[in-house]
């Protein structure tokens, strides 16, 4: 494994190179908004690491601002755009050893979500839902909880009386989810 980091620039992301090693750094340029123009210094951007329900590493992220508009992406994402090219339809980014931690070029590849699949089950990193089934709600408590007015902490309490997830609660009375049935 090579210790010399090479940069390219990423495709679709003018402003930003990604190195052989798995950083990313933003290059001198004006950006900003389209109404504020400002000049941006070279630096290489900060990562920060997505987890899974369950707690496990899933992956490092950075914050890309293309035309004032942030964008999360994942490295590993970026080092095969810069070094491979753009992906084919439907291709997972993939880490030859399962470490999502290590986004070296060498270790990384395109490949179809199956295999990818395969590998995080070869490797040991698949996680399975480690959450209990939740509770089915019946037409009638979604009628209750659409009922509610806006109050403090309702949404966190009815979350509680119904045994489920509080943004499962939220979607409900949004009408996000259940947005078929009528008004009463």
């Amino acid at each position: 494994m090579s210790k010399e980091e090479i940069w390219a620039p990423i495709p679709s992301f003018p402003g930003y190179a990604a190195s052989s090693n798995g950083n990313i750094k933003s290059l001198e340029r004006i950006g900003g908004s389209s109404t504020q123009k400002r000049k941006v210094h070279e630096k290489i951007l900060k990562k920060s690491i997505s987890k899974t329900i369950s707690g496990k590493i899933n992956s490092e992220l950075v914050t890309l601002s293309i035309n004032g508009k942030r964008t999360v992406i994942q490295v590993h994402r970026l080092v095969l755009m810069a070094f491979v090219g753009m992906p084919h339809d439907k291709m997972d980014g993939c880490h030859n050893d399962g470490n999502p931690l290590n986004n070296h070029l060498s270790n990384l590849r395109w490949d179809t979500r199956k295999s990818n699949m395969h590998d995080k089950i070869s490797h040991g990193t698949m996680t399975y839902r480690t959450r209990p089934v939740e509770i089915e709600l019946s037409i009638e408590d979604i009628y209750i909880i659409r009922g509610y007015r806006k109050r403090h902490k309702v949404c966190y309490l009815l979350s509680k009386v119904y045994g489920v997830p509080e943004r499962r609660i939220r979607a409900i009375r949004a009408r996000k989810i259940w947005g078929h049935l009528p008004e009463i």
